[in-house]
């Protein structure tokens, strides 16, 4: 099949792909152009919608496709018609398990067993409505602090607690939580900087109920650490990655990267913004299951994750 072939006949993911391929724009200059219409779209979007991670359902990102037809010099209806009937949604939200995520998941695996959960079920008991995670950088000497506000609800009747796991360079990271949540039992790993911990909720929840999350993972500031990736398993509504730098490290850029899983190659989503308050941060609406980072200068070829 042809690029013309595959344009006109599909599938959508496809037929995506290689028209932005011939247009020649970078995912993130669609994306500004589709803003300048009215349409707000991500460049990560745009990725998983042409990688076939995702597709657009909702009635503003079918609206968004008519604009993205016009912004690469596409008949009317060209992508439109291979999404199928209005309102059709690809519903595949969660990534499999935790080897498309984590560098060495036999031990996250066998971390989570040991606080007596099965890894198989990680991750799918809640659907994530909105995470934010905060960042503070510290300085030599200082305490990093990862800090995240979740809002959860719940997939499966009578659960209880949501776990957690965090990945450093250095010693594995202690986490605390704040009220109404309280820190259960963690296990963690020193020779591979793993940790996974229960997060006790206020109540028992069935399906369909909501709770909001906040904890914190605690570790010694690493000056080699030169980006903080977040690990999403399912779909998220909302989610937000910022960066707060202490003022002795403070960095001359920093720049937002996605990946559906750690096998495939990151997808920059383009520079952002240091204000003077020295943070920076990464919005996404409709993200998609995989990781989301933002990288700061000097790079080095180290990471630190949170999940």
């Amino acid at each position: 099949m042809d690029d013309m072939q595959a344009i006109r006949n599909g599938p959508f993911a496809q037929a995506l792909r290689e028209s932005i391929g011939a247009s020649g724009l970078s995912l993130h200059k669609i994306s500004k152009l589709l803003a300048e219409r009215g349409s707000t779209v991500s460049p990560a979007a745009l990725s998983y919608w042409q990688n076939g991670t995702n597709r657009p359902g909702r009635r503003e990102s079918v609206r968004a496709i008519g604009h993205l037809e016009r912004i690469l010099g596409l008949p009317d209806s060209t992508l439109v018609r291979l999404l199928g009937a209005p309102g059709r949604r690809d519903t595949r939200f969660v990534v499999s398990d935790s080897r498309a995520l984590w560098q060495q998941p036999v031990v996250v695996d066998r971390l989570t067993r040991e606080l007596g959960h099965d890894p198989r079920h990680n991750g799918r008991a809640f659907a994530t409505l909105y995470k934010h995670t905060l960042v503070r950088v510290g300085a030599p000497g200082e305490i990093s602090d990862t800090h995240v506000r979740h809002v959860v609800r719940a997939e499966v009747d009578r659960v209880d607690r949501y776990v957690a796991i965090c990945h450093s360079n250095g010693a594995p990271a202690r986490i605390s939580a704040a009220a109404p949540c309280r820190a259960g039992r963690s296990c963690r790993d020193p020779r591979t900087g793993y940790a996974v911990a229960e997060v006790l909720l206020d109540r028992v929840l069935h399906r369909g109920d909501t709770a909001v999350l906040e904890y914190s993972w605690l570790t010694p500031a690493d000056p080699a650490d030169t980006y903080h990736r977040v690990c999403l398993s399912r779909a998220s509504q909302a989610m937000v990655l910022e960066l707060e730098f202490s003022p002795a490290v403070v960095p001359a850029s920093c720049t937002a990267f996605y990946s559906p899983r750690r096998t495939t190659p990151e997808q920059s989503l383009g520079p952002l913004w240091i204000g003077g308050s020295g943070r920076a941060h990464l919005a996404m609406t409709d993200a998609a299951p995989g990781m989301y980072g933002i990288r700061w200068s000097p790079v080095i070829e180290l990471t630190a994750a949170s999940y």
